[in-house]
């Protein structure tokens, strides 16, 4: 199996900007990019995605998101953290990094992570 590595200061900052520029906007934005996720087949390992990284704002609103498209989204809420498939994980990363990219409001460190994924590296 694959290693997996992520670089969760990255994802961090990427779920503290999304809260502080999008308070009152989050639970769409979040509806919005579950809504347009699709499973790849396959396996898909389990990733934890911890309260530390998304903020109080963060969890609530995503742990609400999921709830809801709980048919479409596999997930467990535990009180720290929020269990959830690799693929989603990385879905919401970068759909909430492309939207602080295109409204002008990402840091260049969320930006060039964000490119550098395009680009493979």
């Amino acid at each position: 199996m694959a290693e997996i590595v992520l670089n969760t200061d990255v994802e961090a900052e990427i779920w503290r900007h999304a809260c502080l520029r999008y308070p009152g906007q989050l639970a769409e934005i979040l509806d919005h990019a579950l809504g347009c996720f699709t499973r790849q087949p396959g396996l898909d390992d389990l990733t934890r995605l911890h309260h530390v990284i998304l903020s109080d704002l963060g969890f609530e609103r995503l742990a609400e998101a999921l709830a809801s498209h709980s048919w479409q989204a596999w997930h467990v809420r535990h009180y720290d953290h929020i269990e959830l498939r690799w693929q989603l994980r990385m879905h919401l990363k970068r759909y909430l990094q492309a939207r602080l990219i295109r409204d002008g409001v990402a840091s260049s460190v969320i930006r060039d992570d964000h490119f550098a994924a395009d680009l493979g590296l």
